[in-house]
């Protein structure tokens, strides 16, 4: 469940393999959904190469493939309906504490997003590409079993290049 600007949800799946004591590779992907659950927001599809640095951080980087819906978040409101892809990477540096079944981390991340179609600066818009971001996002997560660990988080998105207004534009729950 999620509230950013409205209800919706995120339905994913994520799978972890480690290929060394050090690097861990993941394949993950989710289907999000907005306007009260009933329409389509984006597909991600996602890999990333991490690596334990110590017992509580970690560092990596991510590619993403996202499919994404323009019906209804924000800049995209008077835009035409339909889909639009976003080539995505980042780098991140995650610090994490444990105590019995509960985890709280910290994770710092850039983040380059690529939206095909659109060309340079549209200041009309605010859109740029591509698009570069830094996102904070504190985490807590609760192991109920080996398969099922539900959390929540808060994270702040700070864009780096949009053409105007380059604040922080988002702070998101969820």
């Amino acid at each position: 469940l999620k509230a950013q600007h409205d209800l919706g949800s995120i339905v994913g799946l994520d799978i972890n393999k480690s290929i060394s004591k050090k690097y861990t590779l993941t394949f993950a992907g989710d289907w999000q959904t907005r306007n009260k659950f009933k329409s389509p927001e984006q597909v991600t599809n996602q890999l990333g190469l991490g690596r334990k640095m110590n017992d509580n951080i970690d560092a990596g980087i991510d590619g993403y493939i996202i499919h994404f819906h323009r019906n209804y978040y924000g800049c995209h409101r008077d835009e035409s309906f339909g889909w639009e892809n976003r080539y995505v990477w980042d780098a991140y540096v995650k610090g994490h504490i444990q105590y019995n079944n509960w985890t709280l981390s910290l994770k710092e991340t850039y983040e380059q997003t690529y939206c095909k179609g659109v060309e340079g600066k549209d200041k009309v818009r605010n859109r740029i590409n591509p698009e570069r971001m830094l996102r904070s996002v504190i985490r807590a997560d609760y192991k109920l079993s080996k398969w099922w660990t539900p959390y929540a988080y808060a994270e702040v998105y700070d864009p780096l290049n949009k053409p105007s207004n380059n604040d922080i534009q988002t702070v998101r729950v969820e």
